[in-house]
């Protein structure tokens, strides 16, 4: 009989949060503790604290001297990582409730999803009651923050493009996975709390690649029509949106960076067919997963 170290590997990126991962990795579940654990830090000014680094022993810590982002280091986890599923989590987010276990077993037996999306509480919200007893059922794409990936069809088709930088890569992902014949389920039996540290983060950057990416992800992916009316739409949606508008030059400069490149992204342009979008849109977006005060879906979701 396999165990929970047999089917899942985790992996944690992490930046000058030591405070942040901390507080991740003490609240990794002795069950978990069995797993084979990657932390890599992408370029910290300081290397891991060494009292850390003794107090979590079953965690192995790499350094990457130089900083290759978020998204190529996930790529690089995916690459050490010898379990069948990849559990990708932030370093300020963490499972609190429901069995990996299960939720590993279900996606071996689904070979066609590549991807579970779990629920998410964000900072100190309450975790519901009652939520986690729904059926798993397919959703358009995953929220980053913890996620159990299908590690050889994740490598296979790919990885995360690591042109993204930072922002979009599950979406594009997920969008890319759809297009092979795979899919991403929801899997309400797990919570994982995400609190948001601000710890590295800037707003103005941020708000930047989520604008351009969101752009290239239509030229890479979305039938003529749909590629159009994103590009028409996407400044004035953008701008719109509560978690943006204090953002507006940045919005605007991600936009004109998506313009200025686009004969360069239209040379990887491999669209879904009007079928294959359709029924993508036709599922779920996993904001309905995230429990929250005010929920307000990612602009990506907006706009499908």
């Amino acid at each position: 009989m396999s165990t929970i170290s047999d089917q899942i590997g985790i992996g944690i990126t992490t930046k000058n949060r030591w405070q942040d991962l901390t507080e991740t990795l003490s609240q990794i579940s002795p069950e978990l503790q069995q797993c084979q654990v990657i932390v890599i830090d992408d370029g910290s000014s300081e290397p891991a604290p060494l009292e850390l680094v003794q107090r979590f022993p079953w965690a192995h810590f790499e350094r990457s001297e130089t900083s290759l982002g978020l998204i190529a280091q996930r790529n690089r986890l995916a690459q050490k990582l010898t379990a069948p599923f990849y559990l990708s989590i932030d370093d300020d987010s963490y499972p609190i409730s429901g069995d990996l276990g299960a939720a590993a077993t279900w996606l071996g037996e689904h070979p066609d999803v590549v991807a579970l999306a779990f629920r998410v509480v964000e900072g100190n919200t309450a975790e519901p009651e009652g939520a986690e007893l729904a059926p798993p059922y397919p959703v358009r794409f995953y929220i980053g923050c913890a996620h159990l990936l299908r590690r050889e069809a994740f490598l296979r088709l790919g990885g995360y493009r690591e042109e993204l930088q930072h922002m979009c890569e599950e979406f594009e992902f997920a969008v890319r996975a759809w297009k092979n014949g795979l899919t991403v389920y929801g899997y309400p039996g797990v919570c994982v709390r995400h609190h948001g540290s601000q710890a590295g983060r800037n707003g103005d950057r941020l708000n930047r690649l989520l604008t351009r990416n969101d752009l290239w992800i239509a030229a890479w992916h979305y039938p003529l029509d749909r590629f159009v009316l994103s590009f028409l739409n996407a400044l004035p949606r953008t701008l719109r949106h509560p978690d943006h508008q204090k953002y507006w030059r940045s919005v605007i400069r991600g936009y004109g960076e998506a313009i200025w490149t686009l004969p360069t992204v239209l040379r990887k342009r491999a669209p879904l067919s009007s079928a294959q979008q359709k029924a993508w849109r036709q599922t779920a977006a996993p904001s309905v997963l995230v429990h929250r005060r005010e929920i307000n879906p990612p602009a990506d979701a907006l706009k499908a």
